[in-house]
């Protein structure tokens, strides 16, 4: 059998998963014939993180398109586990993904560091005087990432620390969320530093402390081994394309 019934839905036995990435490695390899046959450019699905595809990705995508690069993505928007199980069965080519959550047989490339700050209001602030990280943590509303255990877990164990308990009031589906609501000035948030540009930035106290750097997170391009393998020299020349591009559009990110 190669389903399950599960409620009123149907799900893929271990046979059915097999078999499902049999498939879709064989039609990997025919749709690669197919395009340099014809000599038309290679299509690619690249998974990330709403807030990297905005500050790192679509940089590095135009950066790519601007030295006259054929390129045809998809992008998904999806959190890490997703992403990695999408590269283990093939169904990205490419993904963004925290260096530590790389899983066996998954290669990778490491593309830069990300680090977090705390974003406030500046109406939170400006008649109470907090400055502090500590007291800007335990003593204005906080709004965070629902389901991204990392993260929250660290900054429990900060909280701790501190002496305080890290008791979020808003509680988000995405980090573009949490963006959100520190635009609204109602919220404080611990976002990537890239997070807020420009005028929404001027809004905000940022508060970058020593405290949060046990937050940082190595940023990696992660792939399928087996997708070099079945799609061949394009996907090995897009590789080096693109991990070039997302480097620089990070150091440009950085310097700005």
């Amino acid at each position: 059998p190669l389903t399950v019934r599960a409620g009123k839905t149907l799900k893929l036995t271990a046979e059915g998963e097999a078999l499902a990435l049999l498939i879709r490695e064989h039609f990997h390899g025919l749709q690669a014939f197919w395009d340099q046959a014809k000599g038309a450019v290679q299509s690619y699905a690249i998974g990330a993180g709403d807030n990297l595809m905005q500050w790192l990705l679509v940089p590095a995508i135009g950066r790519l398109r601007r030295d006259k690069k054929l390129l045809r993505l998809t992008l998904c928007n999806l959190r890490t586990k997703p992403i990695v199980e999408r590269l283990k069965d093939r169904r990205l080519h490419f993904g963004i993904i925290r260096k530590d959550a790389v899983e066996e047989p998954l290669q990778h490339i490491e593309i830069c560091e990300q680090r977090y700050a705390l974003f406030v209001p500046r109406r939170l602030i400006a008649s109470r005087g907090l400055l502090a990280l500590k007291d800007v943590l335990l003593e204005t509303p906080q709004a965070t990432i629902a389901g991204d255990g990392q993260l929250v877990e660290r900054l429990r164990g900060l909280t701790r620390k501190m002496g305080g308990k890290f008791a979020p009031e808003l509680v988000c589906d995405s980090m573009g969320q949490c963006v959100a609501a520190v635009q609204s000035g109602a919220f404080a948030a611990v976002l990537p530093v890239k997070a807020l540009t420009g005028g929404a930035a001027q809004e905000c106290v940022v508060l970058e402390d020593e405290a949060l750097e046990g937050l940082s997170r190595t940023l990696v391009l992660a792939w399928h081994p087996k997708t070099m393998e079945v799609i061949g020299d394009r996907a090995k020349k897009m590789l080096r394309w693109f991990s070039e591009a997302l480097k620089e559009a990070s150091k440009d990110e950085m310097a700005s």
